[in-house]
């Protein structure tokens, strides 16, 4: 009969091997999320933006991160690399403008055509924002740039190669967040990576897709 404190040490074993796998996991995730920091460059003028929305603040005003996503876009825009501009985002809660109309009105006030934005405002995360898009996107001719904070581009490839977008080209906003706020969001999305990945696993159950949403909703920045 194997004595108790040897099953117990061959446990704690077990329990530090998968902590120090897990750990491995995330960092190799950490540097694939900042090797695809810099997105892939616009080769070439095309048709459409996608940008990502990000956290609003009180009942209708941008967040920082709504701020960066859109005055890249609005450049893109301005600099004739892109004809349209899609917004997606969804409400944070009941009594917000959700994150589209926010960035839309940015815009606007920025100098881009009504008629040239399209918006998208039931998403709550990242693969959401993607899947609800998809069929606004479809209208746009030429390869579609999606615009979004450094951080996020990683996952956004990702799920868009999960989603059969094809070649989606990436661009980050030119002003970078806080450094901490964006190591802080480097590490979640990294998790959220790995979690979604766990998802394909024959053992992993559909509880995993609550946890995927704790991970991919958009973390309060403060402000600058």
């Amino acid at each position: 009969m194997i004595p108790e404190a040897y099953q117990r040490q061959q446990l704690y074993r077990l329990l530090l091997l998968f902590i120090l796998l897990l750990v491995g996991l995330v960092v190799l995730l950490f540097l694939h999320v900042g090797a695809r920091a810099a997105g892939t460059g616009i080769p070439a003028p095309t048709d459409c933006a996608l940008v990502f929305g990000a956290a609003v603040r009180s009942q209708h005003s941008a967040g920082p991160g709504i701020d960066r996503r859109v005055r890249k876009a609005v450049s893109l825009y301005q600099k004739g690399f892109v004809r349209r501009l899609l917004f997606t985002g969804g409400k944070g809660s009941p009594t917000q403008e959700s994150e589209a109309a926010v960035m839309r009105t940015l815009a606007l006030r920025l100098g881009v055509d009504p008629e040239d934005v399209a918006t998208e405002d039931r998403s709550r995360s990242t693969w959401e924002n993607l899947q609800n898009s998809r069929s606004i996107a479809e209208n746009c001719t030429g390869k579609v740039i999606a615009v979004s904070d450094r951080y996020h581009l990683a996952r956004i490839e990702i799920f868009a190669k999960e989603q059969g977008w094809g070649t989606l080209l990436t661009a980050p906003a030119d002003a970078p967040p806080q450094t901490r706020f964006e190591i802080l969001a480097m590490v979640r999305e990294s998790f959220a990576i790995l979690i979604y990945r766990a998802r394909e696993l024959p053992f992993i159950g559909n509880e995993f897709d609550r946890l995927l949403d704790a991970y991919t909703a958009e973390a309060s920045e403060p402000g600058r």
